[in-house]
């Protein structure tokens, strides 16, 4: 958990110098990885909000490995939430907890 905690850290640190300096991929490559320390640490909500932000922005780049990654990085955080929860109907619709298909 330690570890976790500490990419955490690491990646709030350097996420401003990226934003600033306007180098997108590895701005998403951080919040990437910002998601799969919170899923790992327990925060799902926050994991599954990042990794959504990610897929868009992967997508509005066109880039087709970010879009990959951080569709791979929302559905390892669903099923997650999914083997927390042990809700039936949620486990029916996955896909509404990420995307918001029937919101």
């Amino acid at each position: 958990m330690e570890g976790w905690k500490e990419a955490q850290d690491i990646v709030q640190a350097e996420l401003p110098f990226l934003r600033e300096n306007r180098y997108r991929r590895f701005e998403l490559t951080g919040f990437g990885i910002a998601a799969r320390a919170h899923e790992r640490l327990g925060n799902l909500a926050e994991a599954r909000d990042i990794s959504s932000s990610v897929v868009s922005a992967a997508e509005r780049l066109k880039d087709d490995a970010a879009i990959a990654l951080a569709a791979a990085n929302l559905a390892s955080v669903l099923t997650s939430r999914l083997l927390r929860d042990q809700d039936h109907d949620t486990c029916r619709q996955p896909l509404a907890l990420g995307l918001g298909f029937w919101e």
